[in-house]
């Protein structure tokens, strides 16, 4: 069990990260840093028993404001210098604090494309990570199936063959032997019209 009792290189962190927090909101990144140092390190243990406690009792903080301030330094080390654009406030990164790092940057690089002014508004970082966490839509989502198609099985080319030879034989069954040339040519026509690549020719 760690004692909780600071050493002196703990006792002079913790002086150090108190002078940013109580220097004011000097920078929100700073403040987060701080406050993940102490909690991450337990540097408050010597006199509170839990960082809320110690956020609400030192600094009268709630314990979800700080960790909004650690989620955003949090977020500030992941985009690193390769964002063209640095955030400026604290409330534009909360929406990035539930993305992995790369997410974080690409939904960052996004909003500062579809801000007005190259500067994201926490609405245009919202946008962005919304965009990026709607499931992706299908090439094929659009195309929609002809009318029975793909609802019934495949019928075997044999059995196909059979089907085709019982038609033709009801189609003439009535028919004189003198127009049977004249039904193919109908069927001819038929199938063009059906299925003009087939490119049926009737001579």
């Amino acid at each position: 069990m760690t004692s909780a009792v600071l050493s002196p290189r703990e006792s002079t962190r913790l002086e150090k990260c108190e002078a940013i927090i109580e220097g004011g909101l000097q920078t929100f990144i700073e403040v987060g840093n701080a406050l993940l140092e102490i909690r991450d390190s337990r540097l408050y243990r010597q006199q509170f028993g839990t960082f809320e406690d110690y956020c609400h009792e030192r600094w009268q903080m709630t314990h979800r404001r700080a960790n909004q301030l650690i989620g955003a330094a949090e977020v500030i080390h992941n985009l690193g210098t390769v964002v063209p654009v640095q955030p400026t406030s604290e409330r534009q990164l909360r929406p990035l604090t539930g993305l992995e790092p790369e997410e974080q940057r690409e939904a960052w690089n996004q909003a500062v494309n579809d801000s007005s002014n190259g500067k994201p508004t926490a609405k245009d970082v919202e946008a962005a990570v919304d965009r990026l966490k709607a499931p992706a839509k299908s090439v094929d989502a659009d195309v929609k199936p002809a009318p029975g198609e793909d609802s019934q099985p495949e019928i075997p080319r044999a059995n196909l063959k059979k089907l085709v030879d019982e038609l033709w034989m009801t189609a003439l069954r009535n028919v004189p032997p003198k127009q049977e040339t004249e039904v193919a040519q109908l069927f001819l026509e038929m199938l063009n019209k059906k299925f003009p690549e087939l490119k049926c020719r009737i001579k």
